[in-house]
């Protein structure tokens, strides 16, 4: 309950700050600064498009406007899968970010056990430490307890 209380309060005032950095029909990247906190929704089935091509940039412009010790949500509730070359793409963009100072990243995805496999490999080939949720709710809940200033 007081998690809860400190997420829907940090939100709403978030929300001033938060800045869209990309906005595509496959993804959107929103900036939080005062939270330290990125997200990245991610839509529909990633096939040949030239929307792809500034993935990684895009994932790179809004880790370099955090600091170390940032957290991430990926939204994956109305994504579909996406070819093979993407995969290289999220590794890179992955890698990228633990290398930025990335703490943890929330990942909420729908219930479709293949997907979840493929991210727990892309996760552990890129060294990023990620948690598995099916709402944002908790996903908020479990990075609020994560943050490096909690105290318990």
């Amino acid at each position: 309950m007081y998690g809860e209380v400190i997420i829907k309060m940090g939100v709403h005032m978030a929300a001033y700050d938060t800045v869209k950095t990309a906005k595509t029909y496959c993804y959107e990247i929103k900036v939080t600064k005062s939270m330290n906190h990125a997200d990245l929704i991610l839509k529909g089935f990633w096939n040949e498009t030239d929307e792809m091509q500034y993935y990684v940039e895009d994932v790179k412009a809004a880790a370099d406007m955090l600091k170390p010790g940032f957290t991430f949500i990926v939204n994956m509730s109305n994504y579909s899968g996406c070819i093979s070359k993407y995969l290289t793409f999220t590794i890179e963009a992955q890698k990228y970010l633990v290398s930025k100072g990335l703490k943890v990243t929330a990942e909420i995805l729908p219930p479709n056990p293949m997907l979840r496999q493929i991210c727990e490999m892309l996760s552990k080939e890129s060294g990023m430490k990620t948690e598995y949720f099916h709402d944002r709710v908790s996903a908020e809940k479990w990075l609020f307890l994560n943050r490096k200033d909690h105290k318990k």
